[in-house]
Protein backbone atom coordinates (compact mmCIF):
# COMPACT_ATOMS: atom_id res chain seq x y z
CA UNK A 1 0.00 0.00 0.00
CA UNK A 2 1.16 3.72 -0.05
CA UNK A 3 0.88 3.96 2.96
CA UNK A 4 3.54 1.24 4.10
CA UNK A 5 5.71 2.24 1.13
CA UNK A 6 5.56 5.85 2.64
CA UNK A 7 5.97 4.50 6.29
CA UNK A 8 8.90 2.75 5.26
CA UNK A 9 10.91 4.68 2.92
CA UNK A 10 10.27 7.50 5.89
CA UNK A 11 12.36 5.10 8.54
CA UNK A 12 15.03 4.11 6.11
CA UNK A 13 15.22 8.12 5.36
CA UNK A 14 15.89 8.27 9.26
CA UNK A 15 18.04 5.19 9.29
CA UNK A 16 15.90 3.39 11.35
CA UNK A 17 15.54 -0.14 9.79
CA UNK A 18 14.51 -2.30 12.30
CA UNK A 19 11.48 0.29 12.13
CA UNK A 20 11.29 0.32 8.73
CA UNK A 21 11.25 -4.37 9.16
CA UNK A 22 8.60 -3.47 12.02
CA UNK A 23 6.24 -1.60 10.05
CA UNK A 24 6.56 -4.35 7.21
CA UNK A 25 5.69 -7.48 9.08
CA UNK A 26 3.13 -5.25 11.30
CA UNK A 27 1.16 -4.72 7.92
CA UNK A 28 2.05 -7.85 6.04
CA UNK A 29 3.59 -10.58 8.49
CA UNK A 30 0.21 -12.22 8.93
CA UNK A 31 -0.26 -12.81 5.70
CA UNK A 32 3.32 -14.51 4.80
CA UNK A 33 2.96 -16.59 7.45
CA UNK A 34 -0.73 -17.77 6.30
CA UNK A 35 1.16 -18.35 2.55
CA UNK A 36 3.88 -20.66 4.24
CA UNK A 37 1.33 -22.38 6.37
CA UNK A 38 -0.20 -22.90 2.50
CA UNK A 39 2.41 -24.81 1.74
CA UNK A 40 1.63 -27.22 3.92
CA UNK A 41 4.83 -27.61 5.92
CA UNK A 42 5.25 -28.23 9.38
CA UNK A 43 4.72 -25.82 11.75
CA UNK A 44 8.22 -25.47 12.72
CA UNK A 45 9.34 -25.06 9.50
CA UNK A 46 6.71 -22.59 8.48
CA UNK A 47 8.22 -20.65 11.71
CA UNK A 48 11.49 -21.34 10.63
CA UNK A 49 10.70 -19.90 6.87
CA UNK A 50 9.35 -16.88 8.68
CA UNK A 51 12.21 -16.42 10.95
CA UNK A 52 14.74 -16.51 7.41
CA UNK A 53 11.88 -14.50 5.68
CA UNK A 54 12.56 -11.41 8.45
CA UNK A 55 16.04 -11.77 8.55
CA UNK A 56 16.56 -11.33 4.55
CA UNK A 57 14.15 -8.70 4.87
CA UNK A 58 16.29 -6.98 7.78
CA UNK A 59 19.46 -7.21 5.93
CA UNK A 60 18.42 -6.13 2.36
CA UNK A 61 15.65 -3.49 3.23
CA UNK A 62 18.39 -0.46 2.94
CA UNK A 63 18.76 -1.27 -0.53
CA UNK A 64 15.18 -1.47 -0.96
CA UNK A 65 13.96 1.73 -3.86
CA UNK A 66 11.03 1.39 -3.93
CA UNK A 67 10.22 0.31 -7.34
CA UNK A 68 8.54 -2.29 -8.31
Amino acid sequence: SGELERDVRDALAREHRHAAVERVVEAMGSEIYAFLRALGREPDVVDDAFATFCENLLKGISSWDGRR
